[in-house]
């Protein structure tokens, strides 16, 4: 179900997260499958927002909280994309 969500995904000319990584070992399927990002507990575990927002300044990214700036409509689906702050994931490589 996953390889086939991300091959979906990936057919439409999107990104993909998996949500709630929580071993080493999910990391090479989902690399394997093709998968852009990854988030959960193997990164790191839920915080408050003092936290995040702490954590994010000594990062450079800004402060949480920021409307994000929309910027033009770049797909099929009429969805704006956002610019704004980012939440902590890791890229797959």
């Amino acid at each position: 179900m996953v390889s086939a969500t991300i091959a979906m995904a990936h057919s439409l000319g999107l990104e993909t997260v998996a949500e709630g990584v929580e071993s080493a070992e999910q990391l090479p399927f989902l690399r394997l499958h093709g998968c852009d990002e990854v988030q959960g507990y193997l990164f790191g575990r839920p915080v408050d927002t003092g936290t995040i927002d702490e954590l994010l300044r000594e990062r450079g990214v800004g402060h949480l909280w920021t409307d994000p700036e929309p910027t033009p409509v770049d797909d099929n689906l009429g969805a704006p994309r956002h610019s704004g702050t980012p939440f902590p994931g890791r890229r797959m490589q």
